[in-house]
């Protein structure tokens, strides 16, 4: 087969169908709802009967494809159950090949199950759905309320903008906009109120003691890496050498994936190993004489994944 390529004149006189419209854009455009999650919701129940609505106004982004919802709701109907069990069904915005049109569809599921998965098929048949919510519906019942919806869908925020730290854009209401100052090598993103770093850093946190220690040790969440460091004091009585024991505990957020070996250093300079466990416990695992009162576990400084 010859190369081919389009938009062009010399393809189709420069048309182009459908299906090559969506390998044209798709590539290059985010499958989602327009907006921002502090937006309404793009649909709801209101104790109106077995009807989910969907707002006006809304609009989406599927497989290169806009949606929109119009000027008035749309109210699709919910099928009765009777089966004995709660039923979740799925609300999608659905591509269908065979007609090209996006539209609102319930994706009926399962009685006892949880809710179905939206078909994405990605070749040039078939559909793809875009989930917005989840439906239940309980057995017998007779009306959709807002307690029975369950909104899943995610949404198409703004595309990257170069600039300077002189010439940035406008950071309101410009929810998840990334931003790439040159004279900075700086990147930042929108909170929807102001831009800022994408870099995680939880500044140093203090890791508590248990009973029978005070802490000095501290942890920190640096883009997905934690870093332990500092020393416990014993405040308790001596404990007997060749035994586990727990100096404190990392607080939920910075505990590792699996536990990681420590190297510490006790009062009078006695190379000890310890333990960080994936529950967070900080342990002293090998010494051979007593921990006195007052003596000090100093910590080698660690890094590791957070799991």
């Amino acid at each position: 087969m010859a190369e081919d390529s389009w938009q062009s004149p010399n393809h189709s006189s420069g048309a182009v169908t459908d299906i090559e419209l969506e390998q044209l854009y798709m590539p290059f455009t985010a499958n989602g709802v327009i907006g921002s999650p502090a937006d309404t919701t793009v649909a709801y129940g209101d104790s109106s009967g077995m009807n989910v609505k969907i707002r006006s106004g809304k609009h989406a982004s599927i497989r290169g494809f806009h949606w929109s919802s119009g000027v008035s709701d749309v109210t699709k109907t919910i099928t009765s159950n009777a089966s004995g069990s709660t039923r979740i069904d799925l609300l999608v915005l659905r591509l269908d090949r065979s007609t090209w049109d996006v539209r609102a569809a319930v994706v009926v599921g399962t009685p006892g199950s949880g809710a179905p998965a939206a078909t994405q098929n990605t070749g040039t048949s078939g559909v793809w759905e875009l989930p917005i919510a989840q439906v239940t519906v309980v057995n017998g019942a007779a009306t959709i309320t807002a307690g029975n919806f369950k909104q899943v869908c995610w949404y198409c925020g703004p595309q990257s903008v170069v600039c300077t730290s002189t010439t940035r854009p406008p950071a309101t209401g410009a929810y998840g906009l990334q931003i790439y100052e040159t004279d900075t090598g700086r990147q930042y993103v929108s909170n929807g109120t102001a831009f800022v770093t994408t870099i995680v850093d939880s500044g140093w946190v203090t890791v508590p003691s248990i009973s029978g220690w005070n802490s000095f040790c501290v942890v920190r969440n640096l883009n997905g890496i934690g870093y332990l460091e500092g020393h416990f004091q014993r405040t308790g009585g001596p404990i007997g050498p060749n035994a586990n024991w727990q100096l404190g505990t990392v607080p939920a957020g910075y505990r590792p994936d699996r536990q990681h070996r420590i190297a510490m250093v006790r009062s009078r300079g006695v190379a000890i190993i310890g333990w960080l466990n994936a529950d967070g416990g900080v342990a002293v695992n090998e010494y051979d004489t007593a921990i006195g009162t007052n003596d000090l576990v100093m910590l080698q400084t660690t890094a590791y994944p957070i799991g």
